[in-house]
């Protein structure tokens, strides 16, 4: 008998085959190392889609306590930015760990006065609508701005009038346009929006990350801003590469610290197309994408 009969099982297969090939490729790792990383790696995914339905679901003081039990260490220190320094912030984060309750614990450390705006990717759920309407019941001001092409005149305004923006920066050319720099080595296409709205309206950039540490504590991590004037056009590229460097310098040394929990592996290939990975159909080179195993958190399952 087949060890893997069902198609659901074929996939899932296939796709621990090209995640393991993958860390293989972009860290050097052992083949055997390899494979236990993707293991953990697609544990990690599941375990975001169990934070969407938690925070969507979940009765208000779960969520609070699940909120609660997150470690921010800098958290005096975030503290003192937002209460004084006037400047917009953008949050520029990872996919790993609990990021929906670090973002609340971000936005615990607010001034009132202060709107959280989080941009989304265009196609919205019932899990991400119940989500983000839990922030609201929770006492924060939060607005879910759909990205388009380009950064939206909502977050430029939003962010014009000394808002903070929450988005990702770790995301492939389907989300946005795309700047070159450098990650693990290989020059990969990362989208721009992060550090083309910090170039276009003086914001500062503050890169953060959620991670589990060995003892299975939830943590938040929050780097040290980065800092930039508003530029006009003629010098905004050169501006918007040299920050996503920045950004992206940041996020392989989590990425390296923390491989499995970086939910994003399988983005690489949309990424780095240069990137040879034998995991799944040679014919079908989605053939081992995370859809087919497990779905993106806050969006339906296939």
């Amino acid at each position: 008998m087949h060890a893997f009969p069902f198609p659901r099982l074929r996939r899932k297969r296939a796709y621990l085959e090209g995640i393991a090939t993958t860390l293989e490729a972009m860290l050097g790792e052992p083949p055997e190392h390899a494979r236990r990383l993707a293991r953990a790696h697609l544990r990690y995914r599941h375990q975001a889609l169990v934070h969407w339905h938690r925070f969507a679901n979940a009765p208000e003081d779960a969520v609070r306590k699940m909120t609660a039990r997150v470690r921010f260490e800098e958290e005096q220190l975030f503290r003192a930015l937002v209460t004084h320094d006037p400047r917009p912030l953008i949050y520029a984060s990872l996919h790993m760990g609990n990021y929906l309750a670090g973002y609340h614990r971000i936005t615990q450390c607010l001034p009132r006065e202060r709107r959280l705006c989080v941009l989304r990717r265009l196609e919205a759920s019932e899990t991400e609508a119940r989500a983000f309407t839990r922030y609201e019941r929770l006492g924060v001001r939060i607005s879910v701005l759909r990205q388009s092409e380009r950064p939206t005149w909502q977050a430029l305004e939003a962010l014009r009038n000394g808002d903070h923006l929450v988005t990702f920066c770790d995301l492939p050319s389907r989300f946005g346009p795309t700047t070159t720099v450098e990650f693990l080595r290989h020059p990969m296409a990362l989208v721009r929006a992060p550090a083309e709205l910090a170039a276009r309206t003086g914001a500062l950039i503050v890169p953060l990350v959620n991670y589990v540490d060995d003892g299975g504590i939830d943590h938040l991590a929050v780097a040290s801003p980065i800092a930039t004037d508003r530029v006009g056009v003629r010098a905004r590229r050169a501006r918007v590469d040299a920050l996503s460097q920045q950004l992206v310098s940041l996020a392989e040394r989590w990425v390296r610290t923390y491989p499995a929990q970086w939910t994003n592996w399988h983005l690489l290939p949309e990424m780095l197309p240069n990137l040879a990975t034998s995991g799944g159909d040679e014919n079908n080179p989605t053939s081992w994408s995370a859809a087919a195993v497990c779905p993106e958190p806050g969006t339906r399952s296939p």
